[in-house]
């Protein structure tokens, strides 16, 4: 039974369905995090633990590599996969040094270090740390062809290692038998809502994610659609990007704020659309494919990442960044189908995801890769 261990950082909980489908393809796992936040259940794998910073740290990165370089050595594992940008240095380099043979790195997208002004200290410090990562890699895996374009061209990654896999893959049938079972008139009379045209959003409350052309979209449908309702969920962040809690305080009177959720199949059950009008470089949205796959109208910017999941015209609609005018109007106009029309671009929905971006799919490929690296 070939060993590997899986690196992530603090989100690896959404690593778990990664790690279980390679244990029923008869992987011997180790699934290594900085953070046990959701990893209680996992008695199919082990667990270690090694510390993470956020932010580059001298001290802090040279002990997540030493970390990472004894977890290695310990396990000698034939194969690491990292996930994310900083376990994918820390770990793929503590991998090399540990001789691992096979050492895969996926990066679920290109961050904040490539959106907005930077230190340009900073930047040359994280680009000669990703460079020194590609050439410590076996593979280096892209979530999606445009940022497998965009690190070449800046030579972050060498074309010849470079490979893209779709997406962190979505247990889609799960995922659809899950939100089968829920309650949806409960669940809408919990939040407060009854007939009203429920519109989605969950994600972390940046700015680069869309909240503020959400906000916009709206106020101008407050009026012009007052049946129409907007829920956010997510997690309240710091930093230059973050919305503030005196926006979040002061919302549109057709808007609610939820929080962090642990419940999203809930909200996706209770959902008429989901819309994710993101400008930050995603790898794929975890969140699209999750309410593409319940069977939701999606609407997306047309960005990279996005335009893997949504189909304009048949799944729901791409629209342009920064633009809350389009946003508005494809609301608008999801919320003027029938209730059939708005299944038909669901049953789409699940059906691409299915076909493109299912987990075990998505894993298939991985193990391939580890096969000819």
């Amino acid at each position: 039974m070939a060993k590997i261990v899986v690196v992530g950082g603090p989100d690896t909980r959404h690593r778990v369905p990664f790690a279980r489908s390679l244990v029923r393809k008869g992987w011997d796992v180790t699934v290594v995090t900085s953070s046990m936040d959701g990893l209680s259940d996992t008695s199919e794998f082990q667990v270690r633990e090694y510390d993470l910073a956020r932010q580059i740290s001298p001290f802090g990165d040279l002990k997540s590599l030493y970390q990472l370089y004894r977890i290695c050595k310990d396990l000698c594992p034939e194969v690491v996969q990292t996930f994310d940008t900083k376990p994918g240095i820390y770990g793929i380099i503590g991998a090399k040094l540990a001789g691992v043979p096979v050492r895969v790195r996926t990066l679920t997208g290109l961050g904040q270090f490539f959106t907005g002004a930077r230190s340009p200290v900073l930047r040359s410090i994280f680009e000669t740390l990703l460079r020194a990562a590609s050439s410590a890699a076996s593979r280096t895996v892209l979530q999606n062809p445009d940022d497998m374009q965009v690190l070449v061209r800046k030579r972050l990654v060498s074309e010849d290692k470079a490979r893209v896999i779709l997406g962190s893959g979505v247990e889609s049938e799960a995922w659809k038998t899950r939100t089968g079972r829920i309650d949806r008139a409960a669940v809408r009379s919990e939040l407060g809502f009854q007939d009203e045209f429920i519109v989605l959003f969950a994600a972390r409350m940046l700015w680069s994610k869309g909240v503020g052309e959400l906000l916009e979209a709206a106020k101008a449908l407050l009026v012009k659609r007052p049946g129409i309702r907007f829920v956010l969920a997510g997690p309240r962040e710091e930093g230059r990007d973050s919305v503030p809690d005196s926006t979040l305080m002061q919302l549109p009177d057709n808007v609610t704020y939820l929080g962090e959720r642990s419940d999203l199949e809930n909200l996706y059950a209770a959902a008429d659309v989901f819309v994710l009008p993101t400008s930050f470089p995603e790898g794929i949205p975890r969140v699209l494919m999750e309410a593409g796959a319940i069977g939701l109208p999606l609407i997306a910017t047309d960005t990279p990442g996005c335009r893997e999941v949504v189909v304009s015209g048949a799944g729901g609609y791409l629209i342009e960044p920064g633009s809350p005018a389009e946003l508005e109007g494809a609301i608008a106009k999801v919320s003027d189908l029938t209730n059939d029309e708005r299944a038909r671009l669901g049953a789409f929905n699940q059906n691409h995801i299915r076909e493109t971006l299912d987990l075990e799919r998505v894993v298939e490929g991985y193990v391939d890769l580890y096969g000819t690296s």
